[in-house]
């Protein structure tokens, strides 16, 4: 932001800034930092770019300020304003899930996990869970604990989970046959059918768990 306080021989004094200000900061601050987050760029590698092309800046310091007071909090206020208004429109009705898990790494190394769950009907994601490794036994049993949490969100706003269907996770599957046998639990067709030998006779799976 450039700031200029003009004085006049005359006595008349004239204080303009470049952009506007919200209490001491630039506005063009938080717009930035917003195109950052939101374009789902790297902030590092960003200010590195404006660093190497000579142009004036905020530091990572001021972009993580920034992040922490006002873009994560507001982008937390529209998911739970447009969550519950999507649950309230769809409480009257059975609702058909699809379930699955996503790991920030392969294997049985990840730190954290994400667990989402979605109406098949309308193709709208009804809730996303995020679950720390250290909250579980071990990286495995993040995507049976995401799931939980979800079930757990949506018994709380009084929905009615007719069937959920997800991938054949051998935890999720022991989870809903015993601890949630009155939803329908049914297999994902494309995980089902990783599962058959096309070299050798042919194994057949219930899709209906």
């Amino acid at each position: 932001m450039v700031n200029v306080l003009a004085k006049c021989h005359c006595g008349y004094v004239r204080d303009w800034n470049s952009q506007p200000l919200h209490g001491r900061m630039p506005l063009g601050n938080l717009v930035f930092a917003a195109s950052i987050l939101f374009s789902g760029s790297s902030p590092s590698k960003v200010l590195q770019f404006l660093r190497h092309s000579g142009i004036q800046f905020l530091s990572e310091r001021t972009y993580s300020n920034i992040q922490t007071a006002y873009l994560i909090p507001s982008v937390s206020n529209v998911w739970h304003m447009n969550q519950k208004h999507l649950l309230e429109s769809i409480r009257e009705r059975n609702i058909n899930l699809g379930g699955d898990g996503r790991c920030d790494s392969p294997g049985y190394c990840a730190k954290y996990g994400s667990y989402s769950c979605m109406d098949l009907e309308s193709n709208n994601i009804l809730d996303t869970q995020l679950v720390q490794s250290n909250e579980v036994t071990n990286s495995g049993a993040m995507e049976l604990e995401g799931l939980k949490r979800c079930l757990a969100k949506f018994d709380e706003s009084g929905m009615k989970v007719k069937s959920m269907t997800t991938d054949r996770h051998a935890q999720i599957k022991s989870y809903m046959s015993k601890q949630r046998p009155k939803i329908e639990h049914y297999f994902d067709v494309w995980h089902v059918a990783k599962g058959i030998d096309c070299n050798n006779k042919p194994t057949f799976y219930t899709f209906h768990q």
